[in-house]
């Protein structure tokens, strides 16, 4: 049976309820792959799920949760400033030496921080109207809900405490969550653009 929009974000809703369905500690569990196994064997996050292994966090994704990973599509990247991406995961060596793929390595400190602004540290809560969420890199998302849309945005672009803040990158408009996805640790928030600290 088919899940539909609605019932995938009633599972979101539904927090401790989710983690039974999603089956953690059944035998169930078994049939879930966790957050980043579940992005692997998508097919539509390649350049999510590199920044995330360039950062250092592919391991944590498949440990304890519940954690809420908002995972920006191939196609959000498309839309997002390259510049920025770009300049994340080439800088720290001058061009020289090997992180990336252009010879460079990532600047560890805003990689790491970019990829923790899409974690949150539970499973995250969306109820009508809008909710501010702590990341685990210590800035908020703001999250929305009207109806059946959810949206989820930078909410003081310049005042966060681990911001990139520079020519306002991190003032965007709100990414929707297009599909939520149950994994064994939580659950993996499909969104359709890239969001900054």
């Amino acid at each position: 049976m088919a899940i539909t929009h609605r019932q995938k974000l009633h599972l979101m809703l539904a927090g401790a309820a989710l983690l039974g369905v999603a089956g953690i500690g059944t035998p169930a569990q078994a049939q879930i792959r966790n957050v980043i196994d579940t992005l692997a064997a998508d097919g539509r996050f390649d350049r999510f799920i590199e920044i995330v292994q360039r950062a250092g966090f592919t391991d944590q994704l498949r440990g304890v949760g519940p954690i809420t990973l908002l995972a920006p599509t191939n196609t959000a990247f498309n839309t997002a400033p390259s510049g920025v991406i770009s300049a994340m995961m080439e800088q720290g060596s001058g061009g020289v030496g090997g992180g990336s793929l252009s010879g460079g390595s990532p600047d560890q400190i805003r990689l790491r921080a970019f990829v923790q602004y899409f974690m949150v540290p539970a499973v995250m809560p969306v109820g009508e109207g809008t909710t501010r969420v702590r990341t685990l890199n210590g800035a908020d998302i703001a999250v929305t809900r009207m109806g059946e849309v959810v949206t989820v945005v930078n909410p003081a672009p310049g005042q966060q405490v681990s911001g990139f803040s520079a020519a306002g990158i991190n003032a965007t408009a709100p990414a929707t969550v297009v599909q939520t996805i149950p994994a064994s640790n939580g659950v993996v928030a499909v969104i359709d653009r890239v969001i900054f600290p």
